[in-house]
């Protein structure tokens, strides 16, 4: 894969400290159709329902962090995350929330309560975040390959995607992993944080 810089599509949540192996990636794209030769991947990225209505993004960062071990709270993602009731949380808000840690002093202050938000307790260091939407003409086919190959290197990524036909409302989720079925043809399996239960879209 080429660097961002030249290719202009980078897409991981890369880690920025030593050893620490972390990637969340925030995309934006509508996985309908697949052109890449199916191949079973399935991560064991634990589920974690939305507390709100308006908690996808906070649920999805959430059910990534813990995959990598890093149990934090949905409420505290969504106070660094500047959540909101109308319209939720942006994408480069979400990135800040990755990027947060125990360093950290967030301008937000926590749902009922005057006191300034202080880092993650759970977490020592941040991580470095990008966003790719592959919306140019010459790249918008490699996103299968580059979310398989995200997938495929054992990183769940945090999708955003349209939740509606008319392309009006917007819902985070996470993809895990993906296989085909003869009946299906390939799948990408997701877990959105609406659902009872983890599931394959």
């Amino acid at each position: 894969m080429s660097p961002p810089a030249t290719r202009a599509r980078s897409s991981l949540l890369l880690p920025a400290l030593l050893l620490t192996v972390v990637a969340v990636t925030l995309v934006s794209a509508a996985l309908l159709a697949d052109p890449v030769e199916a191949e079973k991947v399935d991560l064991p990225v634990p589920y974690h329902r939305q507390v709100t209505d308006w908690y996808c993004a906070e649920a999805s960062l959430k059910m990534v962090f813990d995959y990598w071990g890093e149990e934090i709270p949905q409420h505290d993602i969504g106070d660094v995350a500047n959540e909101r009731q109308v319209g939720g949380t942006y994408a480069t808000d979400l990135v800040r929330a990755a990027r947060f840690s125990n360093m950290s002093t967030s301008v937000q202050y926590r749902e009922g309560g005057g006191a300034r938000l202080q880092g993650y307790d759970q977490r020592s260091y941040g991580h470095a975040a990008h966003v790719n939407q592959w919306t140019d003409a010459e790249h918008v086919e490699d996103r299968y390959t580059d979310l398989m190959d995200l997938v495929r290197g054992g990183y769940p990524v945090i999708l955003l995607c349209w939740l509606d036909i008319e392309h009006q409302i917007t819902h985070f989720r996470v993809v895990k992993g993906r296989g085909s079925t003869p009946r299906r043809g390939t799948s990408w399996s997701t877990t959105p944080p609406w659902a009872r239960t983890s599931g394959s879209t």
